[in-house]
């Protein structure tokens, strides 16, 4: 099993990505007691993780909490039509992590278990931790959901003339306009992209006005999965991040920030955004393409001149 890992921290904001690593740690994982990866749709399923030195066998106890949680787990659908984010329970005592699939838990953090796994398919379940001895990591597995399905072609959103998306959510019984914006800086060593997410919601006379009640959720603002169509990239390697944000200092916009080492697959992308609404749960999920502005073989600006730096909005 290849076992990838990090990462940046910019800024306000954590970013999570992957890079292949040497084989020095193992992860294993254990569904349902084995190594079950052919499910049927909606059967209870328990994942067991835990991670241990190739060398030693010694399983790493070290671990610390990353935005209020010791794991960070998403189930991912192939085609990226369906993402779960959990939160597996942490033994410290052996370091193994236990989470049961397709079963209501009362842990509110935890609202995706009841139903995970009952659309057939083919899935991801990725793993990310951190270790005070070895850093973060990353480790995933397939999971098969056996039944009859069709994958489905991402359609990207609509641009608006200013390069900004603009969607209409109905979640909760209430609606929602969501504009999402981002652009580039270029700098030395890779590409800053910033998003700019504007949540508005629709009021008693009909107007959408910017949220003002976004609540901390697993000690931040705001969070984010971003993965690139086809969820691998040229290396074979599976693509995502995670990115954070604080909560806004305006109503309603939210900041998101990472920092792309030329690493990051061109193409189509979907962005899952989530946040609280004081108890409600929110998701908003944007298709776009990403082109960075310096083509490979490109020189990137003079490191030395700050004035060398520029910004460039993606390109939809």
């Amino acid at each position: 099993m290849k076992l990838l890992t990090i990462i940046f921290l910019i800024s306000s904001s954590f970013a999570y990505a992957q890079l292949p690593t040497p084989p020095e740690i193992i992860a294993h994982f254990r569904v349902n007691g084995g190594i079950e990866q052919v499910l049927n749709p909606g059967q209870p399923t328990t994942v067991e993780i835990w991670f241990s030195d190739n060398q030693t066998g010694k399983v790493y106890t070290d671990l610390l909490k990353v935005d209020g949680k010791y794991m960070h787990m998403m189930i991912i659908k192939d085609d990226l039509s369906i993402i779960k984010n959990v939160y597996p329970y942490y033994d410290a005592t052996n370091g193994r992590f236990l989470i049961t699939l397709n079963m209501p838990l009362e842990d509110q953090d935890n609202q995706n278990t009841a139903q995970t796994l009952f659309i057939p398919g083919s899935y991801r379940i990725v793993a990310d931790i951190e270790s005070q001895s070895v850093g973060l990591r990353t480790a995933h597995i397939p999971i098969f959901i056996q039944g009859e399905y069709e994958s489905k072609p991402l359609e990207l959103d609509p641009v608006d003339g200013d390069f900004s998306v603009t969607k209409f959510f109905k979640q909760e019984d209430t609606e929602y306009k969501v504009r999402m914006s981002h652009s580039i800086i270029v700098g030395c060593f890779g590409f800053i992209v910033d998003f700019e997410v504007l949540i508005s919601e629709k009021n008693d006379a009909g107007d959408f006005v910017a949220i003002n009640n976004i609540t901390p959720w697993l000690e931040r603002g705001a969070h984010s999965v971003l993965t690139s169509e086809g969820l691998y990239n040229q290396f074979n390697e599976l693509h995502y991040l995670r990115i954070a944000a604080d909560l806004p200092l305006e109503p309603g916009k939210l900041f998101f920030r990472f920092n792309d080492r030329n690493m990051l697959k061109q193409g189509i992308q979907k962005i899952w955004f989530k946040l609280k609404q004081e108890d409600k749960f929110l998701t908003f999920p944007f298709v776009f393409e990403y082109y960075p502005p310096l083509e490979e073989g490109n020189t990137s600006p003079d490191c030395n001149n700050k004035q060398s730096m520029h910004t460039d909005y993606l390109h939809f």
